[in-house]
């Protein structure tokens, strides 16, 4: 049966959502739609990222001009989103169980929502393109937001996206036929889907890659274009590789994670840009709920989840680091863990991004 009630819905705000409701088992699928996504680290009621699932659900596919952006709130609950439930996620006794010395203040949760909520409104609804820039990267909005960690990811239809690692399980492939894959040196590297902190499945796959410098250094993850990217996917001097990458390194090491980007063209020309040259990969975020060791492992399971943040690193970085660098030319793309001792990252959704 096709519902079609004809509803005009342009944009959709979760604050905190669940993503276990279907349609006659199907997953609810809202493609085309603006999709804004709010999520705490300490959310004790909701402690998986489900929102994060029902966002990789949500295809944009170019017919119309639409965004899908996701915040993770280091220290935000489920509750202080509003004034009525507080810092309590959940009922007595566990409530005393509760590990709320972390939280931020209520009025400063609700200072993010009443950011993001208002720019995604003036953005989507008025077509005000000043508030976009805060949804793509999270810092434009810094000045107005309360100090704690932010991880942001963002899609819109100039965003295209050449692996997915969605088509197969072999390493060697990409979603396009004329990319091959090779690695070396690492610890790891296996394609697979990411999981919530509790073993569920995420909805979307990517590839793991671990070095660690007393085992080997200079571990590399390689794209060969074996032909010239064509439009959509080409890049110019104006466009951006973009790519979604979490770091899962143990919850001990707490350091953000670097590494180098380096792009090579057919003229034998090649660039590199290290990644916190423009934006940081974060540590890994340890969650506490609770004050009891066993009721933690046994009600949140895994101490922290694994969070993905978009990345985009303009051409004009590579261009800056050699300008005989062709972008359009390009032929090879090269990730180099040669920046930080050791690390685990997740890599998803690498492409290109057309930017206006």
């Amino acid at each position: 049966m096709t519902f079609d009630f004809h509803y005009k819905i342009e944009s959709v705000i979760a604050l905190a959502p669940t993503d276990y409701l279907t349609l006659s088992d199907r997953k609810i699928e809202v493609d085309d739609v603006n999709y804004l996504l709010l999520q705490g680290s300490y959310d004790s009621d909701l402690s998986e990222f489900e929102g994060d699932r029902q966002y990789n659900g949500i295809d944009l596919t170019g017919r119309k001009e639409a965004m899908k952006a996701a915040l993770y709130i280091d220290r935000a609950n489920h509750g202080q989103f509003n004034t009525t439930w507080g810092e309590n996620d959940t009922y007595f006794p566990f409530t005393l169980l509760l590990n709320k010395e972390p939280l931020l203040k209520g009025t400063e949760q609700r200072q993010i929502a009443r950011t993001y909520v208002a720019g995604f409104l003036e953005a989507t609804l008025h077509q005000d393109e000043s508030y976009q820039p805060m949804f793509e990267d999270y810092r434009y909005a810094l000045e107005w937001l309360p100090d704690t960690t932010y991880i942001s990811k963002y899609e819109d239809p100039s965003y295209h996206i050449y692996s997915t690692f969605e088509e197969d399980v072999d390493v060697t492939t990409a979603t396009s036929p004329y990319i091959t894959i090779e690695a070396n040196s690492l610890l790891q590297w296996y394609e697979g889907e990411l999981e919530f902190r509790r073993d569920k499945e995420r909805g979307t796959h990517g590839v793991f890659l671990k070095w660690d410098h007393s085992y080997s250094k200079n571990g590399t993850y390689k794209l060969n274009f074996k032909k010239a990217l064509q439009d959509p996917f080409a890049y110019t001097s104006n466009s951006s590789l973009t790519f979604t990458a979490a770091n899962l390194s143990d919850p001990s090491d707490q350091q953000p994670v670097d590494f180098t980007i380096t792009a090579s063209s057919d003229n034998g020309a090649s660039a590199s840009v290290k990644l916190s040259v423009v934006m940081q990969m974060h540590g890994v975020l340890p969650i506490q709920h609770t004050k009891t060791k066993y009721f933690e492992e046994e009600r949140y399971g895994e101490p922290t989840e694994p969070v993905l943040q978009t990345f985009n690193i303009p051409m004009q970085r590579f261009l800056e680091a050699n300008n005989a660098f062709n972008p359009k030319k390009m032929n090879a793309l090269t990730f180099e863990f040669n920046a930080s001792e050791k690390g685990k990252v997740f890599i998803d959704q690498i492409g290109v991004n057309q930017g206006d």
